[in-house]
């Protein structure tokens, strides 16, 4: 029995995390370039813990399988031995993990989307850009180096209240602008740099694309990426060219496709090497869009 349990990009490229809940393994591959089916089975167990500090991921060591009503990832042993509460700054308690976690530096971030989805947001410093690479940002900039959590959140909320800056996007919104609009790095870096002067009224740093980190084929986030009109909610397939966030760029027939992986994750799945058993369709003039 199989359970995509975490995925995500790390500077090498798009990678998956399996584990085998008989054997108790986990195994990361790089997907980019392979060409797989994902099958995804109703049944879902715990993905394991997270240690906030040494960024290590640990199997669950029950193999907890969740109830069909859970909605988090983590069973609730796991979920303790992390200890991590994204809006510890909205009350609800903070672990001594998390109090350890926020005494280290953290930076401001502004992420970049479109030229009218600009996020700002706070990440531990030893994350880097693992965490604005997670999210699914095109481009970004480092707005300021803090020494604690505490300090970051003061500045995101303070730039987060200036109209048109968001908190948050949610993962719909972040799926449509990756297949309905072209980036273009050097807009991206010139808004930013505007947008940091001007409203913020802070010095710019220097914009980093970070469509170098989705795919090493540099054309393929130049090129139209489409959101198939047949899509399936229980199969991934295709070679994988790339992955923005958790979404897999899928390409079938020439055309590359934005398949969101991120309600796989927990879930047992079937994974096939080598092998396509659905095919993806769009209409013709979506390609015009880029």
């Amino acid at each position: 029995m199989q359970m995509l349990s975490l995925l995500g990009v790390n500077f090498d490229g798009p990678y998956l995390a399996i584990d085998d809940l008989e054997a108790g393994t986990r195994t990361v591959f790089a997907i980019e370039g392979q060409t797989f089916t994902i099958s995804k089975h109703p049944e879902r167990y715990c993905v394991g813990a997270y240690d906030l500090m040494t960024q290590e991921r640990t199997m669950c060591e029950n193999r907890q399988e969740l109830p069909s009503d859970y909605k988090e990832t983590s069973c609730p042993a796991c979920a303790d031995k992390t200890g991590f509460n994204p809006s510890f700054y909205n009350g609800g308690g903070i672990s001594a993990q998390q109090r350890a976690y926020n005494d280290t530096p953290h930076i401001v971030y502004l992420a970049y989307f479109s030229p009218r989805h600009l996020k700002v947001g706070i990440t531990s410093a030893a994350r880097g850009e693992l965490r604005l690479l997670e999210q699914g940002a095109r481009s970004a900039m480092i707005l300021k180096e803090c020494e604690t959590a505490y300090a970051a959140r003061e500045w995101e909320a303070k730039l987060c209240s200036i109209p048109g800056i968001y908190e948050s996007l949610r993962a719909s919104e972040k799926y449509r602008l990756l297949t309905s609009e072209a980036h273009d790095p050097a807009e991206a870096a010139a808004l930013m740099r505007r947008t940091v002067r001007e409203t913020f009224s802070m010095d710019p740093t220097e914009p980093i694309n970070l469509d170098r980190y989705y795919s090493r084929d540099a054309s393929v986030l130049s090129c139209a990426i489409n959101e198939p009109d047949n899509p399936s909610d229980a199969m991934v397939a295709g070679t994988c060219v790339g992955m923005v966030g958790t979404i897999a760029l899928m390409e079938q027939q020439g055309r590359v496709y934005a398949v969101s992986l991120k309600d796989y994750v927990a879930h047992r799945i079937d994974y096939r090497p080598d092998e396509v058993l659905y095919e993806y369709s769009a209409p013709p003039e979506q390609g015009s869009l880029f």
